[in-house]
């Protein structure tokens, strides 16, 4: 007896293949203080997006895998507060491993790989803040028949390290004294469309 494949279940399989959660690592507080053992990981992650009635919008993220511990940081991109900082274990090896995109914050994510110029594996050292560039996006709302589809872009990063390291040391007081380095993920063709 042949078994034809079900739409629905193979369907339901590649969204289960393709999603996880939209865990976003929340970005430290600005009055937080820096501890000599952790490093910190910053720039602008800057999102242009609708928000619904709860005031929710869609994320977009970047994933980072680092090899202390297995670990994933994800660095949301965000409307209101693009600066950010996030603390990770100090002396870590991390690459961009993929590119996070989900409705809402409890919504399900899709996850795609980063393009292989963004890969570069980079050691983390303790007590230093690391720029990682200046991102930007857009999600909106795209007609497709029969309804509407969200889909999302992200632009090609900029290099804006001493503005953005004048306003990291301006507005979180704790980070005013910790070393900076410029690791920014430039290559070109970030461009990326559709959820």
């Amino acid at each position: 007896m042949r078994v034809e494949p079900n739409f629905r279940t193979l369907a339901a399989l590649a969204v289960f293949l393709l999603t996880g959660c939209a865990n976003l690592t929340a970005p430290m507080h600005r009055r937080a203080l820096a501890v000599p053992t952790d490093a910190f990981l910053y720039g602008r992650f800057s999102l242009a997006a609708f928000k619904n009635a709860l005031g929710e919008h869609p994320i977009v993220g970047l994933d980072f895998a680092c090899e202390k511990d297995d670990t994933h940081y994800n660095i949301g991109f965000s409307i209101d507060e693009p600066l950010q900082v996030i603390k990770i274990s100090g002396g870590n090896t991390c690459s961009l491993e993929s590119l996070i995109f989900a409705t809402t914050s409890d919504g399900r994510a899709v996850r795609k790989p980063a393009p292989e110029e963004f890969r570069a594996v980079i050691r983390f050292e303790p007590g230093t803040a690391y720029y990682l560039g200046d991102f930007s996006g857009s999600c909106f709302l795209g007609d497709v028949s029969p309804g509407l589809e969200l889909k999302c872009e992200l632009y090609d990063p900029q290099d804006h390290y001493e503005q953005t390291t004048a306003e990291l040391r301006s507005a979180f007081r704790g980070m005013s004294r910790i070393p900076t380095e410029n690791k920014a993920l430039l290559p070109g063709h970030m461009s990326h469309r559709e959820l």
